[in-house]
């Protein structure tokens, strides 16, 4: 005869039936005479304990057999802390990066590592074949300039008194427009590169160009290291100095996943380095699990203005994550917990107890809140209770397997009336899953060309709208694409004014149609290249009303007046939150780089694996409950969006993706989660899964 293989339920009823063995055994080793019957019930002498509903009776034998102690109720301050490992960090915003925007040679070094430096302060000498260049160009164009407009003033001269036609006038205007856009542009590049307007002044009347440029300190701070050598090449993305400010810092806690649900922004939080004790409250918590350590980064402002801190310190933080005065205090170690509710064992009398249900409030290791249930002075037990409650727990399982044995009884009659050898489909699919966003919800800027970070605007965690100007990077590129298109309009001007006035003569036969039609044609190809800049510009981040002022702007070399753009705003493409970044101010950026990461948190999915014989019981649309590691508490209804169109392999799982709708701040992508998919099919027959060879 075929036994059948103990469930667990069984062998739990039996532990516990053991452990109430335990007890009377220990009780009559150390007592002849049990306790006397109560209300009725005679006395239980195989066990030392009569269990009457919720009433607990237990002789003193018993009570000495299982060491049992009890502690007293209180009314009490309550604090909750929750204490983690920390760290010192460095924030973005107190260090930077000293780069130069041209390429050349280190003439000298005016600084060493460890070195206080003031934001401005110079701290080497370039010398760059791009730099005499530069200048060559803006005196030549300051001397073409000075020519044309000597020229325009002759013949506006020689128009009014008719010694010229109206045309040269025109062609005049139009070349002095040209040359005044590529003198604005080239003082420009000189500005960018770290000439100011003083000396460029000086360069255009002495005619004698500099031969170095200054690199200087961006911000106040300490050098904390340098590669930059006298006599060594650089290129524009060489970081040559690190800037590091430490006057303020971040302490960052690592918080366990398990307990991310206890914290938020604001909590007072304690923290001890080297014996020194320091005071804040969270400012930042991270929008993303590490999930090699299962933590969530908790970020901490600090003032190290005495500079006792270091970065790379470790050290210990607590979190206050909750405070009550004078509240119901129970001790946690007499707390009951079954997972759908939570109950004491309350003294009543000698001997005597009852099981009270509790409502609980805060919970600190030693301590636990009670909303409902208990009075300050109740007595409760403290030691024994997981023996005791298993007396309660193995009643609530005999009746739960009596109306299971019954559900199969039923379940077993018909199948054998249907006359299948198959088994039933479960009703609930439970399979683990991890949060991650929506696709759409995920969003990066970047830019699409070359250059180095002038300012951050954002900090990790702050929301802003699309369109909100998250950094601003300084490129030379954009400035030689603002040239090109100053000079192609200026030419337009001059060419479009041509056609127009050869056009009625052509048609008179007066000058060639063939000279005309070559103008036309150039007209068109310099109104193509217009447009084409335009749009070059509009997708590295202008906007068309700016890039209209650039195009249409009056010819001047006048830097109080100039339309042109000296850095590019980088533009968050979306709403949302802005997540953690390694930016410094001076960083060098290439086109291809994620500069911001962008986190709408309105709506998460949780991404499950199905095993592949349940997967013919999933589809879109289908409900589902998520719980969470970090909050067992908490349940949110969700919904099936989304089917890989195969298994994986070679686990044989399907991944699904539920969507859920919540304003909880509390999600972080990578936190893990438990699914529970409603199949909707309850006793159906279903073919039993084939056996791997």
């Amino acid at each position: 005869m075929l036994m059948r293989p103990m469930r667990p339920t069984d062998f739990s009823r039996v532990m516990r039936l053991a452990l109430t063995g335990l007890i009377a055994a220990s009780a009559a080793i150390n007592s002849s005479n049990l306790v006397s019957a109560h209300e009725g019930h005679a006395a239980l002498p195989s066990t030392g304990a009569i269990l009457d509903g919720d009433n607990l009776l237990l002789s003193p034998a018993a009570i000495e057999a299982i060491d049992m102690q009890m502690a007293k109720v209180s009314l009490a301050d309550l604090r909750d802390m929750l204490r983690l490992n920390a760290r010192v960090a460095l924030p973005w915003n107190r260090q930077a990066i000293v780069s130069t925007l041209m390429p050349g040679r280190i003439t000298s070094v005016l600084i060493k590592p460890g070195e206080s430096v003031r934001a401005g302060q110079k701290l080497a000498e370039l010398e760059s074949l791009e730099l005499e260049t530069l200048q060559v160009e803006m005196l030549q164009a300051s001397e073409a300039l000075r020519l044309s407009e000597q020229l325009l003033e002759q013949r506006r001269h020689l128009v009014e008194q008719g010694a010229i036609t109206k045309s040269k006038l025109l062609e005049t205007e139009a070349a002095f427009r040209e040359k005044s856009a590529t003198l604005g542009i080239t003082i420009r590049k000189l500005r960018a590169v770290g000439l100011d307007q003083e000396l460029l002044d000086k360069v255009r009347s002495t005619e004698q160009p500099i031969r170095s440029i200054s690199i200087t300190a961006p911000i106040n701070g300490m050098i904390k290291h340098s590669v930059a050598r006298e006599g060594q090449y650089v290129e524009e993305a060489d970081g040559l100095f690190k800037i590091v400010d430490l006057s303020s810092l971040s302490l960052v806690g690592e918080v366990l996943e398990a307990d991310v649900s206890r914290i938020k922004e604001g909590m007072p939080v304690q923290v001890t380095f080297a014996g020194q004790e320091y005071a804040g409250e969270i400012r930042h918590i991270r929008l993303r699990m590490d999930e090699s350590k299962r933590t969530i980064g908790v970020v901490i402002p600090v003032d190290n203005r005495d500079g006792r801190l270091r970065p790379g310190m470790f050290g210990r933080m607590m979190i206050e994550t909750g405070k009550a005065q004078e509240t119901i205090v129970c001790p946690a170690n007499a707390l009951i917990e079954t997972g759908t509710e939570s109950y004491v064992l309350l003294r009543q009398g000698e001997g005597k107890f009852v099981r009270r249900s509790v409502q609980i409030g805060m919970r600190t290791r030693k301590h636990v809140e009670i909303s409902t249930g208990l009075f300050p002075g109740d007595r409760v037990i403290v030691q024994g209770t997981q023996l005791l409650a298993a007396m309660f727990d193995s009643r609530g399982d005999l009746e739960r397997d009596q109306l299971r044995d019954g559900a199969e009884r039923k379940q077993r009659t018909a199948v054998d009336s249907s006359r299948t050898s198959t088994s039933s489909e479960s009703e609930e699919i439970v399979l683990p899953g991890t949060v991650e966003l929506p696709t759409h919800q995920k969003t990066y800027a970047t830019t699409l060309i070359q250059g180095r970070i002038a300012r951050i605007l954002v900090e990790p965690g702050q929301q802003v709208q699309a369109g909100d100007v998250l950094a601003e990077i300084e490129s030379l590129e954009l400035r030689n694409l603002q040239l090109e298109l100053l000079q192609s309009r200026a030419k337009e001007i001059f060419v479009e004014d041509t056609v127009r006035r050869l056009r009625p003569l052509a048609k008179e036969g007066i000058t060639a149609a063939r000279e005309l039609w070559v103008l036309e044609s150039e007209l068109k190809n310099l109104r193509h290249s217009i447009e084409s800049l335009k749009r070059k510009l509009e997708l590295v981040g202008i906007s068309n009303e700016r890039i209209e002022r650039i195009a249409n702007q009056e010819p001047t070399d006048s830097i109080s007046s100039d339309a042109t753009i000296t850095s590019l705003p980088i533009r968050a493409p979306s709403a949302g939150r802005v997540a953690e970044f390694d930016l410094v101010q001076g960083e060098s950026v290439e086109s291809q780089d994620k500069l911001f990461a962008i986190y709408d948190m309105s709506t998460i999915w949780v991404e499950g694996y199905v095993f592949d014989e349940d997967a013919v019981n999933v589809h879109e649309g289908q409900k589902a409950i998520v719980q969470f590691s970090a909050h067992s508490g908490l349940k949110v209804e969700g919904t099936v969006v989304r089917l890989a169109p195969a298994l994986d392999s070679p686990e044989r799982v399907l991944p699904v993706w539920i969507e859920l709708r919540t304003t909880d701040q509390f999600f972080r992508e990578g936190m893990f989660a438990r699914v529970k998919l409603n199949t909707g099919i309850v006793g159906r027959p279903v073919a039993a899964r084939p056996q791997d060879n």
